[in-house]
């Protein structure tokens, strides 16, 4: 529980920074006329920007959230990864596409949840659409394949494995801080609906749920 709850206020204590530095460099702006990204406040929607570009990215993220299932009781977790993507951007339009890696940790104790530990690793990739406004991006993201490997092995030596990933969603928040980088805010909802291995039924879901705070950069 003094974990868990660490973890609660780190998180709480991230998002109050991104919060403040985001809105003191946007008053900061406002009151100069200028600001780091070389164009006037002013053009705060549109900016200095030519009408359409292609850019990429690299987003390194920290996640606190839980996960549970049909089998699987309720069973908090953090997390650390990364993602790559390539987007497009038409006037204040985007689209995209990415790709992500995660590596969760258990914080419930195994005792406390019959026993589960479902500690693992996460990869997905997705495509996304959204508005890109120059200093603030929001962007929408369909989670087209996933899957989520425990850690632990069976007592064959196999997986225990879940995939296939349905109504499975992301929505991610950004704050450009320059040329190059930028903070980020997300929600994460994740279903999968096919399970392999010998601890689970093929037929079991498990869903997570969680927020990721981080920073990215682009190109």
């Amino acid at each position: 529980m003094t974990a868990n709850k660490n973890l609660k206020q780190i998180l709480a204590f991230f998002i109050v920074i991104f919060f403040a530095q985001a809105t003191h460099a946007y008053l900061g702006n406002i009151a100069t006329g200028s600001d780091s990204l070389g164009f006037p406040a002013k053009l705060f929607i549109f900016g200095d920007r030519f009408s359409s570009e292609f850019n990429a990215n690299l987003d390194f993220k920290g996640t606190y959230g839980s996960a549970s299932g049909d089998l699987v009781p309720e069973i908090d977790l953090s997390g650390i990864g990364a993602e790559v993507g390539l987007s497009y951007r038409l006037t204040i339009f985007a689209v995209g596409a990415g790709y992500s890696a995660f590596k969760w940790y258990q914080l419930s104790k195994p005792e406390d949840v019959k026993n589960y530990n479902i500690q693992g690793t996460m990869k997905s990739s997705n495509i996304a659409l959204g508005l890109d406004l120059a200093y603030w991006k929001l962007m929408y993201k369909y989670h087209l394949t996933s899957d989520y490997v425990f850690e632990k092995k069976t007592l064959k030596g196999a997986s225990n494995t879940f995939s296939k990933p349905t109504a499975s969603y992301s929505v991610a928040f950004t704050y450009r801080i320059n040329l190059w980088s930028y903070l980020l805010l997300e929600y994460m909802n994740m279903t999968y609906t096919q399970s392999n291995g010998q601890d689970l039924a093929e037929k079991s879901y498990l869903n997570f749920r969680s927020y990721l705070v981080g920073f990215g950069f682009e190109l």
